[in-house]
């Protein structure tokens, strides 16, 4: 199946949403074909076809992560997202072909799994680029450190840590069988003093933990990036998003992937207190 094919039986925008996954040359071919202007919905097309490209997509996801190793990319974990994003978009084109992953069960299952395996927010490439704007960086509570091996390969200053890093065998939201993406420290909050001039990042802390609260308390600096919800009390804790929003000012978001059910941005804060 062909990307002009799949073009014109899905649509342009389904087409190149599931291309990164089927073709990587698909979208360039449908813009070279005019394909983008004069298809913006999904077609009544063949569901054999729509079948098929859902199965293409599904064997890549079955192998657990073959994305990373098979394609050249920084951020593996955005292409398996796509990947997933990719059947919703031909299940919204041809909502008769069935798909294992996007049952409510399936699709919960999977994105559960991917959090564990990389991290709690999916990074892309402009959030990346502002958080590197902002270096040195001090995260807290790293994980498995994805995002600052991300930001470490373009070249950023940062300081990971986590009180249960992976070393530590012990760590409620990771796979302790798996390896870290980069170092991260064992250390807590309280480390955070000795970096008034890094700027501290936290990406989607602990729930109704006061760690968040405390690494605010502890920080000194006069920049906070903060990745999860707006105003969000099951992120940290009710008392941390309150503190947030009163000593510091949000000057910024940049919308990130979000599994159903999410809707994850990069904050940038400026304390004013």
């Amino acid at each position: 199946m062909s990307a002009l094919e799949i073009g014109l039986e899905l649509g342009a925008e389904a087409a190149v949403r599931a291309m990164p996954v089927l073709e990587s040359t698909g979208a360039r071919l449908l813009e070279e074909s005019g394909l983008m202007a004069g298809l913006a919905r999904p077609s009544s097309a063949s569901a054999g076809m729509a079948a098929e490209a859902v199965s293409k997509v599904e064997a890549v996801l079955s192998r657990g992560g073959a994305i990373g190793r098979q394609v050249s990319v920084a951020n593996p974990y955005l292409e398996e997202y796509k990947a997933l994003d990719s059947l919703r978009v031909l299940r919204e084109a041809h909502p008769g072909v069935p798909s294992r992953y996007l049952d409510d069960s399936g699709l919960g299952d999977l994105s559960r799994t991917l959090r564990r395996k990389f991290a709690y927010a999916i990074p892309n490439e402009e959030a990346l680029q502002a958080i590197s704007q902002h270096g040195p960086i001090i995260e807290m509570g790293a994980g498995k450190g994805y995002w600052a091996s991300l930001l470490r390969e373009q070249g950023t200053t940062v300081e990971a840590f986590d009180k249960f890093p992976l070393s530590a065998g012990r760590n409620e939201y990771h796979d302790l069988g798996d390896a870290a993406f980069t170092e991260v420290k064992k250390g807590g909050t309280e480390l955070i003093r000795k970096y008034p001039d890094h700027t501290l990042l936290l990406v989607w802390p602990p729930p109704n933990s006061p760690m968040a609260l405390e690494a605010l308390n502890q920080y000194k600096g006069k920049t906070v990036l903060y990745v999860g919800e707006h105003y969000a009390d099951y992120i940290g804790d009710l008392k941390f998003q309150q503190q947030l929003n009163t000593r510091f000012r949000l000057d910024g978001e940049i919308p990130l992937p979000n599994f159903p059910g999410y809707d994850d941005a990069l904050h940038l804060y400026t304390r004013i207190k």
